[in-house]
């Protein structure tokens, strides 16, 4: 259960489109959460990862903080197994510095707990 196969990655771009055109966010510094409910029958909650350039000017760097978010993920996820629906969804990394895995997991868990309380 603890794993993030190719299903979970969301690669569809009008998936993606509909999901930064219409979905609605959660914020938590440094983290934003877009997400957008889908039927569950159809697709499982599918995940999108975004590290801008303009904030992690190196790509060692932005990668680090996408490993860190997907691992994160890949532990938490579990929290949107209660909730009836599936998910599209992005996380954009908003901060301009490094962090650490024991600073994001905690608001990688807090935004999931956030999201399937609201819906």
């Amino acid at each position: 259960m603890n794993d993030f196969p190719k299903a979970e990655k969301l690669c569809n771009y009008h998936r993606i489109q509909a999901l930064f055109r219409e979905g609605r966010s959660i914020k938590k510094y440094p983290l934003k959460l877009l997400y957008l409910p889908a039927d569950k029958s159809i697709t499982p909650t599918q995940l999108l990862i975004s590290v801008p350039k303009k904030k992690l000017k190196r790509a060692v760097d932005r990668n680090r903080i996408k490993r860190l978010i997907r691992e994160s993920y890949r532990m938490e996820k579990h929290q949107l197994s209660s909730v009836d629906r599936s998910f599209s969804l992005a996380i954009i990394y908003m901060g301009q510095e490094l962090t650490t895995y024991n600073q994001i997991r905690p608001l990688v868990a807090a935004l999931l707990k956030q999201l399937s309380l609201s819906e």
